[in-house]
């Protein structure tokens, strides 16, 4: 049997760190829906959704037009696009609804390396 283990910590940043982790979030939350708006537009187009591989598949080019995307741990922007994979399949099996965009000023930002 597999047995995961999840820890949580509660962080007490300085300013430049506070930042970082806004930063951070905020690139997280930006590639969320970008990938999702993306997908809105293909399905419209072709009736086809992209799904993990398709789209991991075009975030190195997306980093090398948006800069700012360098700043934020790789790992974490593969890891919500999964989630978005996830999310779009669970819609599928009617057991969640369709994705929805992430909002800027929703302060319970997190992310998973």
């Amino acid at each position: 049997m597999l047995v995961q283990k999840g820890f949580k910590y509660r962080l007490k940043p300085t300013k430049e760190q506070k930042q970082k982790l806004l930063q951070h979030g905020g690139n997280v939350r930006f590639v969320y829906n970008y990938f999702l708006k993306q997908n809105i537009d293909y399905y419209n187009k072709t009736n086809k959704f992209k799904f993990y591989y398709e789209l991991a598949t075009s975030l190195p080019k997306l980093k090398q037009e948006l800069p700012f995307l360098k700043e934020s741990f790789s790992q974490s922007l593969q890891m919500v696009i999964r989630h978005l994979d996830k999310a779009l399949k669970d819609s599928f099996k009617k057991e969640k609804g369709f994705p929805s965009f992430k909002k800027k000023h929703f302060l319970n930002d997190s992310f998973t390396c």
